[in-house]
C-alpha cells in the first residue's frame, strides 16, 4: 500500500518539462508533439499541461486520503510558477540535446509516472492517471525517437541487439 502523496511541486515540474518539450517540438520538429486536451478540444498548451498535471496530483492526494480515511483533504494552493517555468526551460534545452540526455530524460519521466501510479491506490483514479500519463509518455517518446523501426508495445530483441535505425 502506498502511504504518501507525491508533492504537487513535482507534478508541476514534470508538467513544465513536458510543456517545454512540446514548445521546442513546434520549433525544431517537422511533426510537433501532439497531446489532445479534451477539456479545451485542441492540442495541449503549457497551461493545459500545468492544469492537467495538477489534476493528477489531486487524484493522488484523494486516493491517499481515502485509503487512510483522512477527513483533512490535501490542499496545496501554490501555483509553483517558478518551478514550472524553470522545468519548461529545461525541457526546451533537452529537446535539442544529445541522445543520451533524451534517454535519461525519458527514463526519469517514466520513473516519475511509475511512482505516481504506484502511490495511487484507488483503481479508478489510477486508471484516469494511467490513460493521461500514457498519452504524455507516448508523445514524448515519439518526439525523441521518431525514426525507430519498432511499433509501440513491441519487444523487438533483434532491434535491441543490432541497434538498427531506420
Amino acid at each position: 500500500m502506498s502511504s504518501f502523496v507525491v508533492s504537487k511541486s513535482e507534478y508541476i515540474k514534470a508538467a513544465g518539462f513536458v510543456a517545454g518539450l512540446a514548445e521546442a517540438s513546434k520549433q525544431y520538429s517537422k511533426y510537433p508533439m501532439w497531446v489532445f486536451d479534451h477539456e479545451s478540444n485542441r492540442n495541449s498548451t503549457a497551461d493545459d499541461y500545468k492544469r492537467n498535471f495538477a489534476a493528477m496530483y489531486k487524484l493522488n492526494a484523494l486516493s491517499v486520503q481515502e485509503q487512510y480515511d483522512d477527513d483533512k483533504p490535501e490542499n496545496d494552493t501554490n501555483d509553483y510558477n517558478y518551478e514550472f517555468l524553470a522545468s519548461m526551460r529545461l525541457g526546451k534545452r533537452i529537446y535539442i540535446g544529445t541522445v543520451e540526455e533524451r534517454q535519461r530524460a525519458l527514463h526519469i519521466l517514466d520513473e516519475f509516472i511509475s511512482c505516481c501510479l504506484y502511490q495511487t491506490e484507488n483503481d479508478v483514479y489510477s486508471a484516469i492517471m494511467g490513460r493521461y500519463f500514457n498519452g504524455i509518455f507516448r508523445a514524448v517518446y515519439a518526439q525523441f525517437f521518431p525514426n525507430h523501426d519498432t511499433v509501440w508495445g513491441d519487444f523487438n530483441a533483434e532491434y535491441i541487439a543490432t541497434g538498427a535505425t531506420s
